[in-house]
């Protein structure tokens, strides 16, 4: 995370800025950013968010800095430190700030908010960074001051809705201790179960409230079911307003801290505590052996058990791996999208781990029936893949033909195991439009409609203990809108009779005068006034 001394003031045409310095001065800033209109970022004063603007880039010595109008602001690091005496007030102002940000706005990856997009003012006041700026800090920096900034604050299969409940529960964690809760490699090999604060807290903090530390470790190892009956389907900063409501009233009386203490020297000199986290390491080092060595012993352990109950065809058949086994992550993730696009679950189900659901199941399911369907009564295919379209040359299609699948796919690791995959989604269907329009959009006669979306989603990969990269988690982030394509279409004449007196060459006629027709780009108005949604509300 940043810290003070990366907050400074530089002097630009005679005027004096605040600074943020991120990276090394020879980096490049992205042209995007330094022409055209800025993406505003917030600050949060007198309960209200007003509109703030950076002002330009400029080098400090060795470093790259960004820079805007003079204030005095602190990194989210000081919640341990020099703001530790106040962090309740200011972690609440940060919850009623990020209550009234838009889904847009807030960017959450992996369901949390960017510590290097938060800083507090001496006021009180919360400035919230745009999430271009955070891009460009999380381009300049190591894998390391990532996972401290970004990843190393993603709760592992949280219910999405509640998500920045358990970030706000997070930073009073770190406020307490000096560290992430879920940061710790033997946190997160024990399936993301922390260290609770009712051992921990007292050793970083003797006046903790012991009410305070046993509701934070409530929220913090909160099970999914009870995660979905708290925040429902809300948007996460929504659901926010139960936190704001559940913490107004906190008990502390916490110190501010001039360094922060070793949390491993400190919390081995309690002997209870050392205890915990001597069985905790143990049982994360078994985690990692397992994960590691477990294909070899896993297979000759099942071929002693099972050698004399099952015959060599079912012995066979339950150790095969899936067809991904020999991919690379990326490939996985590809080979996902490839079975999207094939209207294959069964290849879908392949790549995920088990338990994990595909959130396009359902779909898939619906159009690959609708397509064996009609092959078996009409002999018309109804759907194609964007891909096989685009290479063909965009042609007419068919009047009962749709383009389903996803093109243009770009995969970045994140670190840790997560990555990002940006692609077009194509699909017949209106996704984005209110569902209490009472206007509906038809197809004018000879043309077909296909919606183009610019899709983003967070993938999770882990090795499973045969050897091969799985899929244990997706996150669905968002969708945007691009536009709208109006395909000519052609009727094909199915009565064998017609075909019989010649329809077949009318049939092919009327192909060749649709194929004549250009594919269109259209902008749908109803469309645009929704140009951005979660997918989880498709």
């Amino acid at each position: 995370m940043f810290t003070e001394k990366d907050i400074t003031t530089i002097e630009v045409e005679g005027k004096t800025y605040t600074a943020i310095m991120f990276g090394n001065k020879d980096m490049e800033i992205p042209s995007y950013l330094l022409q055209g209109e800025k993406q505003p970022g917030y600050l949060f004063t007198d309960g209200n968010l007003r509109p703030w603007f950076w002002s330009g880039f400029n080098v400090i010595g060795e470093k790259r800095c960004v820079y805007f109008e003079k204030m005095n602001i602190h990194p989210m690091s000081e919640l341990a430190l020099g703001l530790r005496h106040r962090a309740p007030q200011l972690i609440t102002a940060l919850a009623q700030a990020l209550r009234l940000c838009t889904n847009a706005f807030l960017d959450l990856d992996g369901g949390i908010m960017s510590a290097w997009r938060i800083f507090f003012t001496d006021e009180g006041d919360v400035l919230l960074l745009p999430h271009d700026i955070a891009d460009i800090f999380a381009s300049s920096v190591s894998n390391e001051a990532r996972f401290d900034n970004s990843t190393g604050w993603i709760h592992a299969e949280l219910h999405r809705p509640f998500s920045l409940i358990d970030q706000m529960a997070q930073f009073y964690y770190y406020a307490i201790t000096g560290f992430k809760p879920f940061g710790r490699e033997d946190v997160r090999e024990t399936g993301f179960s922390i260290i609770p604060l009712k051992l921990c807290g007292p050793v970083f903090a003797p006046s903790l409230d012991a009410k305070l530390a046993s509701r934070l470790d409530g929220i913090l190892t909160l099970p999914l079911g009870k995660q979905r009956e708290l925040s429902g389907n809300m948007n996460p900063q929504v659901a926010l307003e139960w936190f704001i409501e559940r913490f107004k009233d906190v008990s502390w009386d916490l110190e501010n801290l001039e360094v922060l203490p070793d949390p491993e020297e400190t919390m081995h000199k309690n002997k209870k505590l050392n205890e915990f986290l001597v069985a905790k390491s143990k049982k994360a080092e078994r985690k990692k052996f397992w994960r590691h060595k477990g294909v070899k012993i896993t297979i000759i352990a099942a071929a002693i058990i099972i050698v004399g109950a099952f015959t060599a065809s079912r012995i066979k058949e339950a150790l095969a791996p899936p067809y991904t086994a020999d991919m690379a992550p990326e490939q996985v993730i590809q080979a996902y999208y490839q079975a999207q696009n094939d209207l294959d679950v069964t290849k879908l189900d392949a790549s995920l781990s088990r338990g994990t659901k595909s959130p396009v199941e359902t779909e898939v399911t619906t159009l690959f029936v609708t397509r064996q369907t009609r092959m078996a009564y009409e002999n018309v295919p109804a759907f194609i893949a964007p891909k096989t379209w685009i290479d063909e040359g965009k042609p007419a299609l068919a009047a009962t033909t749709n383009i389903y699948g996803v093109t243009d796919i770009s995969i970045q690791d994140l670190g840790k195991g997560y990555y990002r995959a940006t692609a077009t989604l194509y699909s017949p269907s209106d996704y984005l439009s209110s569902s209490d329009e009472d206007e509906d959009v038809t197809e004018p006669e000879g043309y077909t409609y296909c919606y183009c979306y610019q899709q983003q989603q967070t993938f999770h990969l882990t090795m499973s203990k045969h050897g091969w990269y799985l899929i244990d988690s997706i996150s669905q982030d968002k969708v945007s809108y691009l536009y709208t394509l109006k395909i000519p279409t052609y009727t094909k004449t199915k009565a064998l009779g017609q075909l019989a007196a010649g329809a077949a060459s009318q049939a092919a006629d009327a192909k060749e005068a649709a194929s004549a027709k250009q594919v269109e780009i259209i902008h749908d108005k109803k469309l645009e006034a929704n140009s951005e949604h979660l997918l989880d509300e498709k």
